[in-house]
């Protein structure tokens, strides 16, 4: 339990068949009055949908920050079959229980070495970063507000 929050009652209740009955329709409506091509962009709890998505080639684009919850090395693996078809970008951090150093450094092996989107993948990587900053960064700290205002300037040039 994080504060007075329950995390992990949270993702029981948020399973993947709850996202996808409320991300599949709005999917298929949007398609439906003539949307061809969708792009999506996920934050932590959103990664994990963001590359199934893409796997599943319902999107043309997409970013992640600070993904949680994927499957390594099973998604990245799946991911490369679409890459540069479907390009992505990963924005990382320092310190990243979810994905840090360790799965950054699978996710280079498995997609290219993440510094050039010409393999239809790039990785940014913020220093001094924690999972979460690109969302909830402390913007008193200069490497922090730094990785949040990039992150966001990174993701709308993507």
């Amino acid at each position: 339990m994080l504060g007075k929050f329950d995390l992990m009652g949270w993702l029981a209740k948020h399973g993947e068949e709850t996202v996808h009955a409320v991300l599949d329709p709005v999917m298929d409506g949007l398609t439906d009055q003539g949307v061809t091509k969708f792009a999506a962009v996920g934050y932590c709890f959103g990664g994990k949908y963001t590359v199934r998505l893409a796997i599943q080639k319902r999107i043309s684009l997409g970013m992640i920050a600070h993904p949680s919850l994927l499957q390594i090395p099973e998604d990245l693996e799946a991911l490369k079959k679409v890459t540069p078809e479907i390009p992505m970008l990963f924005i990382t951090c320092e310190t990243d229980q979810m994905y840090g150093p360790e799965k950054q450094k699978v996710g280079d092996d498995i997609l290219g070495n993440g510094s050039t989107e010409g393999e239809g993948y790039k990785r940014i990587y913020y220093d001094g970063c924690t999972h979460g900053f690109a969302v909830r960064g402390d913007k008193s700290d200069p490497k922090v507000k730094f990785g949040k205002e990039d992150a966001f300037k990174q993701t709308v040039e993507w």
